[in-house]
């Protein structure tokens, strides 16, 4: 089922039926038409805070136990206001309680992002009414790229630096 967010004329794709490709999609639905519903990275620090972009990074390196991400984005999230009580139960992955529904809509956007490789209706829904259009877009890019960080990390054994003390408890 489609998530109804992007919406756009349909594309006649007879013309060019070999085309698609990640960028050039039936009805305007791949990765470039939504880019373009997508502010900047200076956008987003703007409009939500680099609090909650440390969330999104948080959450996005705990649900890939990427423990070099953690480890090097924990300190910077609580310099930016992230409370330690958030930043346990992500740790932890407990359920959100004892904070704004907007920390816990993004902390479970992005659990069932990377757990099931879906939102729900109901948790897009959420954070489509608390984030807006762009803001959306610019959190799961932002997280996007962070679980890419991820991938090319444990694919080259990426250590933390010499003296580094690992921050995340992994399996």
């Amino acid at each position: 089922m489609s998530l109804p967010f992007i919406r756009s004329q349909a594309r006649n794709t007879a013309a060019a039926p070999g085309l698609y490709t990640r960028n050039l999609a039936p009805e305007g639905t791949g990765p470039a038409h939504i880019r373009r519903h997508q502010g900047s990275r200076q956008s987003l620090e703007s409009s939500v805070g680099r609090r909650l972009m440390g969330l999104a990074i948080l959450v996005t390196a705990r649900e890939h136990d990427a423990q070099y991400d953690w480890t090097m984005n924990e300190v910077a999230a609580l310099k930016d206001g992230l409370e330690p009580a958030i930043i346990e139960q992500v740790r932890h992955r407990q359920t959100p309680t004892g904070m704004a529904d907007k920390e816990a809509v993004l902390i479970e956007f992005g659990r069932e992002l990377f757990r099931k490789h879906n939102v729900s209706p109901q948790t897009y829904a959420r954070a489509l009414k608390i984030f807006g259009e762009r803001d959306l877009v610019d959190m799961v890019d932002l997280m996007a790229q962070h679980a890419g960080d991820s991938t090319l990390l444990t694919a080259f054994d990426q250590h933390l630096p010499a003296g580094q003390r690992p921050l995340l408890p992994t399996p």
